[in-house]
């Protein structure tokens, strides 16, 4: 589902953005042409206009594919879950805070490593404050070598961490849920299941 950002609506010109999510016009425009990814704007080259939302779906569906994800499905797959993760912030329910940041909720997927496939995942949610059900759930499946775990909302504040211009109150939700997310990994150790942030984050910055 396409939705915009309602309560701020800030968006960035691709030619701001490309090199952030490591795409070139040319290979943008390609994945857009043969329907791998999509924006909620029409794409008319580097002065488009793209919105938060786009970027974390850029962002997300390139690393699936760089786990063997198919283009398409990879996108649909990263659109059901950034509507699952941030439905009430994308339809303006609820507004980017540092209190906010700090109890959103931290989406994970889990999916086999061989075939990753959309209707073979699961999705695994840990509560900021009450998070020992998924941090159970992430480890029995980091238990079976045959699985890799998708670090949705560490990708999604990875990438937005490094937007340039980025308006205060997303910032601050930015900062104080990365916070938070250290903590619950601090807590977890540094072989928990919640260490599979910085695990994916050096493999899609070295790919």
């Amino acid at each position: 589902m396409s939705c915009e950002l309602k309560q701020k609506a800030k968006t960035w010109l691709c030619s701001q953005v490309l090199l952030v999510l490591g795409e070139t016009d040319t290979t943008l425009r390609r994945k857009l042409e043969l329907g791998q990814v999509k924006l909620d704007a029409t794409y008319s080259g580097e002065a488009t206009e793209v919105n938060l939302w786009d970027i974390a779906r850029l962002h997300i569906a390139r690393h699936l594919r760089q786990l063997n994800f198919e283009s398409e499905r990879a996108f649909a797959l990263t659109e059901m879950l950034v509507e699952f993760a941030y439905k009430d912030l994308m339809r303006g329910r609820e507004a980017f805070s540092a209190i906010a940041g700090q109890l959103q909720e931290i989406t994970y997927v889990l999916s086999l490593r061989a075939q990753p496939i959309p209707v073979g995942v699961r999705i695994i949610t840990v509560l900021p404050d009450a998070p020992q059900r998924g941090v159970i759930e992430l480890a029995l499946g980091a238990s079976d070598p045959q699985n890799v775990i998708v670090p949705v909302h560490a990708l999604v504040l990875d990438i937005w961490g490094r937007l340039p211009n980025l308006p205060l109150e997303i910032a601050e939700w930015v900062l104080a849920s990365k916070r938070k997310l250290h903590a619950l990994e601090s807590r977890s150790g540094k072989s928990g299941p919640l260490r599979y942030f910085q695990d994916n984050k050096t493999a899609d910055r070295e790919a």
